[in-house]
């Protein structure tokens, strides 16, 4: 036999046996989490529609590195270690529905305008977690998130994001016309205007997570406005924060005279002012 031949046939083998013992296949769902990745593998089956790549050591989304994987509605990234995102990182994965980069080491600061703009059928979204855990300084400047990366996903109902200190949210958001569910993970902030989330004012969020927002300072007097963005909330927490009783009821004048279904303020350190 043609020694070339059969060193060919048996890289072949071992290939697919190393692919098998990497990931744990199952029908259209590849299992690649905790294998020490530090990159997405491209030897997967093209057909899979869910592919978990959590608590890897991926440091970089590389320029197409999903294209292969067309056909994928869910992916996680969640805990690895991603700090950047290539501007194509994404293309070719317009089916994709959920998308989850929770926990890793990303600047929403920072995003290419164009970095999800393939994800056209996007319908949940989770970047939390990805901020440092640590007291923001108050000189640090306000924190513009990249509005423009975010204004192509006018399918998203479900966002879950860090909120910085003082947040500047641009007039990208003003496309987020179905989202639904908002949640902000990490809660850094120090600062809160009526000006804060007025580019969510098309926006029809009926589920509002605001809590563990411990830095935040209440000033004697407080914007009524704050919430008014999100008129159309039925379920709202604020719990674990720091909320004066007084300043706490004049964050729900928008929801006076409005049926809510939750409300929670639990273990809030309620200040006597």
């Amino acid at each position: 036999m043609d020694y070339t031949i059969l060193l060919l046939v048996t890289f072949c083998i071992i290939s697919k046996l190393a692919c098998a013992d990497l990931c744990e296949l199952s029908a259209l769902f590849a299992n690649c989490s905790k294998r020490g990745l530090s990159e997405v593998p491209q030897n997967l089956p093209d057909y899979i529609t869910n592919l978990k790549l959590s608590d890897n050591n991926i440091t970089k989304i590389e320029p197409k590195a999903f294209k292969r994987y067309g056909k994928l509605v869910v992916l996680d990234l969640a805990h690895n270690k991603i700090s950047i995102l290539d501007s194509d990182a994404f293309m070719g994965l317009c089916e994709l529905k959920v998308l989850s980069l929770t926990g890793n080491r990303l600047d929403h600061t920072k995003y290419p305008n164009n970095v999800f703009r393939p994800l056209k059928n996007i319908q949940e979204l989770y970047l939390n977690r990805n901020m440092r855990r640590t007291p923001p300084s108050k000189q640090e400047q306000t924190c513009k998130y990249s509005d423009k990366a975010f204004s192509w996903m006018v399918n998203l109902n479900i966002l879950s994001i860090d909120l910085c200190g003082s947040s500047d949210f641009g007039i990208g958001f003003l496309k987020l016309i179905h989202l639904q569910n908002l949640t902000f993970d990490y809660c850094l902030a120090y600062n809160l205007t009526k000006k804060t989330f007025s580019n969510f004012r098309n926006s029809n969020v009926t589920v509002l997570n605001l809590s563990r927002c411990e830095l935040y300072e209440m000033s004697e007097s407080i914007d009524a406005g704050i919430l008014d963005p999100f008129s159309n909330v039925t379920s709202l927490d604020l719990s674990n924060s720091y909320f004066s009783l007084k300043h706490a009821l004049k964050l729900l004048l928008p929801f006076r005279n409005k049926k809510m279904d939750m409300i929670n303020f639990h273990h809030d350190r309620m200040a006597k002012r």
